[in-house]
């Protein structure tokens, strides 16, 4: 993945949250988009939908658990709706990862 600054970006760091614009002056208005990163630990994260029960099913040393193997599989972050959708559609992925046997 190509670095913020190879792609035009500045990417700056404030309370807890990375803000990423396009960086220069000649940018319009209509093109200018803005991600904004926020890191917090897993057990802080407000999941939705069917999520919200399989996490409950989970410890809080599961939970951290489950944080370090995403920090190594997606060390650029992962996005709020992969999260969301990963502990509510593929929970037997979690479970693995745990050297959990759930049916």
């Amino acid at each position: 993945m190509p670095s913020v600054e190879a792609l035009g970006l500045t990417m700056t760091f404030n309370k807890g949250w990375h803000i990423i614009t396009p960086t220069g002056e000649n940018e319009s208005k209509e093109n200018n988009t803005m991600l904004v990163y926020n890191e917090m630990k897993l057990r802080d994260f407000e999941f939705w939908a069917g999520a919200v029960d399989r996490v409950k099913e989970l410890t809080w040393e599961q939970l951290d658990t489950i944080e370090a193997i995403l920090e190594d599989i997606y060390p650029n972050g992962i996005n709020e709706t992969q999260l969301n959708d990963l502990f509510w559609h593929d929970m037997d992925t979690i479970y693995e990862w745990l050297g959990l046997n759930k049916l």
